[in-house]
């Protein structure tokens, strides 16, 4: 690869303002087919489609109800159709420890989603952080403002999914990313470094 070329494509790349979604990656099978009983919305940008794929079980309806509602109004904001909780607010992220092993630690609360124009391809994912009710529901309240914010990346926080073009990176992009999926090195900022190796096209 020349040191004119630019990769067509880059991964884990965090989303700012403005940014516009990529390609995406497919919906898996359990996103595709929520049963109804999870699924309020009706799929468009006044009402958009609320599935869960998390159990539910022991749940409460002020909790549920609270989530489903957030997560409409943080998709009506994004210009997004589609989305999926897959979990409830919690207060625990995983993280990996010096032994490259998944734990977990703590983090103010979130419910952890995706976003999508369609039912099968995710374009977003990531946390809304919340404020929680201080009773014995923990229902979310309301989603906390900039200033309340323990992490950069801002509210929500999300990713886009799969392989994001390049070339739609802001030219004064802050975040660092990556230039393949398996990637233990992180690229910071643009431009891209000239060693970039071209990941195979994902069928659309």
């Amino acid at each position: 690869m020349s040191t004119n070329d630019k990769p067509r494509g880059v991964f884990n790349v965090l989303r700012v303002e403005g940014m516009a979604p990529g390609r995406g990656r497919p919906a898996p099978a359990p996103y595709q087919n929520v049963p109804t009983a999870r699924v309020t919305g009706e799929g468009t940008l006044s009402n958009p489609w609320v599935g869960w794929v998390y159990d539910l079980t022991g749940r409460g309806p002020r909790v549920i109800r609270r989530c489903t509602e957030i997560v409409r109004e943080e998709a009506m904001k994004l210009n997004m159709t589609y989305a999926w909780v897959r979990s409830v607010n919690h207060q625990g992220k995983t993280a990996r420890s010096k032994s490259n092993a998944q734990v977990m630690v703590p983090a103010q609360s979130h419910i952890t989603v995706a976003f999508g124009t369609s039912s099968s391809r995710i374009l977003w994912e990531g946390h809304i952080w919340t404020k929680d009710f201080a009773d014995a529901t923990h229902a979310p309240q309301r989603i906390l403002q900039p200033s309340e914010l323990e992490e950069e990346g801002g509210n929500p926080k999300l990713w886009a999914s799969g392989s994001y073009p390049y070339n739609l990176l802001p030219s004064n992009y802050p975040h660092s990313f990556k230039l393949t999926p398996q990637d233990t090195m992180v690229v910071y900022k643009r431009p891209a470094p000239s060693y970039y190796s071209e990941p195979e096209d994902e069928p659309l």
